[in-house]
C-alpha cells in the first residue's frame, strides 16, 4: 500500500467511527426520551397528577432535555473557536483575522 492509500483509508475509518459513534448516541436519546413517555402511569398513581399534569411533566423534561443539549453544543462551538484564536495568536495571526472578519 502506497502512503496516500493507507492515509485515505485511516480517513475513511474515522468517518465510519464518527457515523456509528453518532447512530449510538441518536439510539441513547431516543431511549431516554422514550423513557420519559413508559413513566407517566407510575407518576399518576404514585402523586395522583391529573392527565394535563403528566404532559406537563413530559413536555418539560423533553424540553429542559432539549436545551441542555442545545446548550452543549454552544459551549463546543465556544471553546473550538477558544483554541483556532488561542492558536492564531501564538502565531501573531489573530490582527489580521480580525481584520478580515469585519469586512
Amino acid at each position: 500500500m502506497s502512503g496516500t492509500s493507507v492515509a485515505a483509508w485511516t480517513m475513511g475509518s474515522r468517518r465510519w467511527l464518527a457515523l456509528i459513534l453518532l447512530c449510538a448516541v441518536q439510539f441513547m436519546v431516543v431511549l431516554v426520551l422514550s423513557s420519559v413517555n413508559i413513566a407517566p402511569p407510575s407518576v399518576e398513581e404514585d402523586l395522583g397528577f391529573s392527565e394535563k399534569c403528566l404532559q406537563w411533566v413530559v413536555s418539560s423534561y423533553a424540553l429542559t432535555f432539549g436545551g441542555f443539549c442545545c446548550l452543549r453544543g454552544a459551549v463546543a462551538l465556544f471553546d473550538r473557536r477558544r483554541d483556532e484564536y488561542e492558536e492564531a495568536a501564538s502565531k501573531g495571526e489573530i490582527r489580521s483575522r480580525t481584520t478580515l472578519t469585519w469586512l
